[in-house]
């Protein structure tokens, strides 16, 4: 009775010792590979609209992930003449920044797709597009 179960008992130690678990030949268990940083840029409203002369702002808004936690540098590009975009950092406690849009009265109706980008050291942020549509001055 004692003897076939010390032979399962032998057996599967034995069978056991063969495949050791999760190790890398050194003896140690080796350690996953960190995840990668990621961070996604958002701005909201998506389109907005500015009477040639006064001022608006959109927000600009950062999704860290794969334990990325530093600041995001936002900017745009492709203001039209008379449309100053103005960006700024998102601080690595915080989410979002507002972007001031300046306008003159000599800033021509229409509308324009404004860049948005981020960036940041060791992730890289696709750019958005903001449709900034200027309505003439009253």
């Amino acid at each position: 009775m004692y003897g076939k179960r010390l032979a399962r008992l032998l057996a599967t130690t034995l069978v056991m010792a063969g495949f050791p678990a999760c190790d890398n030949g050194s003896g140690t268990t080796p350690t996953p590979p960190a995840p990668t940083p990621t961070a996604t840029l958002a701005v909201a409203p998506a389109a907005a609209t500015v009477v040639a002369g006064p001022s608006a702002t959109v927000t600009a808004a950062v999704t860290r992930g794969g334990g990325f936690a530093g600041v995001v540098t936002v900017a745009a590009s492709g203001a039209p003449a008379g449309v100053t975009v103005t960006g700024g950092a998102i601080a690595a406690a915080a989410s979002s920044v507002d972007l001031a849009i300046a306008t003159t009265t000599a800033a021509a109706p229409g509308t324009v797709n404004v860049t948005v980008t981020g960036t940041a050291a060791g992730v890289t942020i696709a750019p958005v597009t903001v449709a900034l549509t200027i309505t003439p001055a009253p």
